[in-house]
């Protein structure tokens, strides 16, 4: 499979060289006899400097996981914050309260898409084609109708200038056997990547595409009858922004700071914190917040299991008390064991059940278990009262990186 951040501008046709004096029987078949075209004998110049330099766009499908690059010959970029304010107006005060509703990012980007070769304006016209396509929604067929299933979520990547949060920065700091100052290991440490999966999230609002038909300092090629290939593309783009993290400030013992200081260029800012912490931990301020942050969401969203598996066994524990309850409770239980243990055989010798005999099969399944299911000794064999974080102050130990972290320290962040 070819690499699509690899540019090739002799892909499709190979260029021969036309001096303007020749019949034409030199040029590829499909040419001969167009007049006025010029070829050159080698790829386009600038397909170095992309593939070198990684001076690319890359846009990234995220519901198809397919990505298209483009050359960065970018003619305008533009970052725009909006921040939004409910403003009250109160009777005898001179200003409205305002409160604060949210800050919106919107990305205004145009660039060209210049061709050098015949090769080059074919690929170009058809990236164009793929990033029109990015704009539509995935759908779903259902019997005798499409549902849409899917935004046409887009990840957007502007080499350093325009990425998601953490995408290719590295820590700042020197090795100590370098003896390099801290300041010039930040600049030397600040790297990025041409990986599309590591643009910002978000969505095309707006896309404009000028082939320049009109214009004759540029025109042009045509390669067949009916059929004619830009030499220069201009698009443009409105893209607004969806951030992947909650943004802002918090206070904590040692000043207020922003909960995600990589935002948005990823640039490591060190500090005094900083340095202590790579004394301590090995590691900075920042990579030290995000260590903790993972283990929060790591617990928080197993909180919610426990709590969601609690929820569900409880209300199974009533619905047996009511269905099981009596004087012809425990024959009604015996009998709803034996339905679920035929339909069960039924599965098992690979019978297909129909949708109201499986919804039967869960729904007496789930109230059977609820008469003798001990609920906390279930959550406590699921782990559900293991602390992650000890309360005394205690190590918790990060399981992809064995990384030991302080939670006492949390509010030093």
């Amino acid at each position: 499979m070819s690499d699509s951040s690899k540019f090739n501008s002799v892909k499709y046709a190979l260029p021969v060289l036309d001096t303007g004096d020749d019949d034409g029987s030199n040029r590829p078949s499909n040419l001969t006899g167009i007049a006025g075209l010029t070829f050159v004998d080698t790829a386009a110049v600038t397909d170095g400097i992309a593939n070198n330099a990684e001076a690319v766009l890359s846009f990234q499908h995220t519901p198809s996981g397919k990505d298209v690059f483009f050359k960065a010959f970018i003619e305008t970029f533009t970052e725009t914050y909006s921040s939004n304010f409910n403003e009250e107006t109160v009777f005898g005060r001179t200003d409205p309260i305002v409160t604060f509703k949210n800050t919106t990012k919107r990305i205004s980007l145009s660039w060209k898409i210049p061709a050098e070769t015949i090769s080059e304006a074919f690929e170009n016209l058809q990236k164009v084609q793929s990033l029109a396509q990015f704009l539509y929604p995935n759908y779903e067929s259902i019997p005798n109708a499409l549902t849409l299933s899917q935004t046409p979520l887009i990840r957007l990547k502007v080499m350093n200038l325009l990425s998601k949060v953490g995408a290719g920065s590295s820590d700042p700091r020197q090795d100590a056997a370098t003896g390099r100052n801290i300041q010039f290991g930040q600049l030397e440490g600040y790297r990025s990547t041409n990986s599309s999966d590591q643009g910002m999230l978000g969505v095309i609002t707006s896309m404009s595409v000028d082939h320049n038909l009109g214009n004759l300092d540029i025109g042009v090629v045509q390669t067949a009858a009916n059929t004619v290939l830009p030499k220069m593309i201009f698009v443009s783009i409105d893209f607004m922004a969806i951030h992947e993290e909650t943004l802002g400030w918090g206070r904590t013992q040692n000043g207020t700071k922003f909960n995600a200081s990589l935002f948005p260029y990823n640039i490591n800012q060190t500090d005094e914190l900083s340095e202590n912490d790579h004394a301590k931990y090995g590691m900075g301020s920042t990579q030290k917040y995000q260590l903790v942050e993972d283990l929060r969401r790591k617990r928080e969203a197993k909180e919610q299991a426990c709590a969601n598996s609690q929820a569900n066994m409880e209300k199974n524990a009533q619905l047996a008390r009511n269905r099981y309850s009596g004087m012809f409770g425990g024959a009604r239980y015996n009998r709803d064991r034996r339905r679920v243990a035929k339909l069960l055989g039924k599965q098992s010798a690979g019978e297909e059940l129909s949708k109201r005999k499986q919804a039967k099969l869960n729904a007496l399944s789930d109230i059977t278990s609820g008469r003798h299911t001990d609920i906390e000794a279930t959550l406590r064999v699921n782990g559900c009262f293991d602390d992650m974080a000890p309360p005394d102050g205690g190590g918790a130990i990060d399981n992809m990186g064995d990384n030991i972290v302080n939670f006492g320290d949390v509010t030093e962040l």
